[in-house]
């Protein structure tokens, strides 16, 4: 085989690798994330959270941020026109 020729043959497979190396690349999950979803959070719920934080949930009863988590009822969706927060 000619020197020329087999400088083209060593390209076409040093290019060949690159291309099949790139596809398997492609094609895996970006870092730090699996192929499988994680489980859908959910609210555990006051009662849970006080077992460890008694302190802060006691603190937290009956402030603004317990009373937003209350659902909502029919007036507390629309407050009455010139209203404020």
């Amino acid at each position: 085989m000619k020197p020329a020729a087999r400088r083209r043959l060593l390209l076409l497979v040093a290019l060949a690798l690159v291309a099949a190396a790139a596809a398997v690349i492609l094609r895996l999950p970006p870092p730090g994330q699996t192929a499988v979803a994680p489980a859908p959070l959910a609210c555990v719920g006051a009662r849970s959270c006080g077992e460890c934080h008694a302190e802060e949930t006691r603190r937290w009863r009956g402030s603004h941020h317990d009373l937003a988590m209350q659902e909502a009822t029919p007036p507390a969706e629309a407050p009455p026109s010139g209203a404020r927060s």
